[in-house]
């Protein structure tokens, strides 16, 4: 039997001494799961055109990695997605309450596309 737990989950140590147990290992993996269980949250949305449109995931996350269906996120003078972190936005979109921001801009030389009618783009989103 363990003689200790860790301080955050509750998870089995083991001294020198003691003896394994698989029931403890077992609870250990449990936790584990459990823990990181939705930390990471893949999904797509197709999009619609529009100057500006929030993706909402049901929580605000603490990054986000957005790109096209292709994968990309950047080519030429079209910026497609990027990664966001709390605090510091991509150029092409910005993680507010509840999901994140997406726009459609077109300027002068450079193209803000992460809402392109019609286009597919995937993103992980973390807890």
């Amino acid at each position: 039997m363990s003689t200790n737990k860790t301080k955050n989950y509750q998870l089995h140590t083991w001294e020198p001494g003691d003896d394994f147990l698989r029931e403890e290992f077992n609870a250990n993996f449990a936790a584990l799961d459990a823990a990181l269980a939705g930390l990471v949250v893949a999904g797509s949305y197709v999009g619609d055109g529009a100057a500006s449109r929030t993706i909402r995931l049901g929580f605000t996350p603490r990054a986000v990695l957005l790109v096209t269906s292709k994968g990309e996120f950047l080519v030429g003078a079209y910026t497609y997605g990027g990664l966001a972190v709390s605090g510091l936005n991509s150029q092409a979109f910005s993680i507010t309450e509840g999901g994140f921001s997406v726009r459609y801009h077109s300027g002068s030389g450079y193209v803000i596309c992460s809402n392109g009618s019609g286009e597919k783009y995937c993103y992980l989103a973390l807890r």
